[in-house]
């Protein structure tokens, strides 16, 4: 969408269990099966500077927006809110965790993010476009 000069994307936790470890392989395998490079990327805990650097705020399920609500609060200048609310057909706000199934579930949960995430780049498009 022309986009990457305005977005910068980053992901993070809400604990530290797996602080410094690379994706799960199910997500790598998934990942790799449908283009996406995941060398490089290792996990990290959510940070008080995340909400000075990022306008939005995504959470993946409720409680991991109660987590992030712990670690800033709440405030009106952030976006904070669940990515599954940029998803017009789904009838959840939780993307489920697919840990503990099958690589299936990995792969439907890539499917969703892929959809939802093309309906977010619309909005951030929007916004960008009113503003610049």
């Amino acid at each position: 969408m022309g986009l990457q000069h305005a977005i910068q994307v980053d992901s993070a936790g809400t604990g530290s269990w797996h602080i410094g470890s690379p994706p799960d392989e199910r997500s790598i395998q998934i990942a790799e099966k449908n283009g996406y490079d995941m060398s490089g990327i290792y996990a990290r805990q959510i940070c008080a500077s995340d909400f000075e650097e990022f306008n939005y705020i995504l959470a993946m399920d409720k409680e991991n927006l109660l987590n992030i609500q712990k670690v800033k609060g709440y405030s009106e200048s952030i976006n904070l809110d669940y990515f599954l609310k940029f998803n017009s057909t789904s009838n959840t706000l939780d993307v489920p965790d697919p840990y503990y199934g099958k690589v299936d579930g990995f792969s439907n949960v890539l499917e969703l993010i892929e959809e939802t995430s093309d309906e977010l780049l619309d909005h951030l498009k929007t916004k960008i476009t009113s503003v610049g």
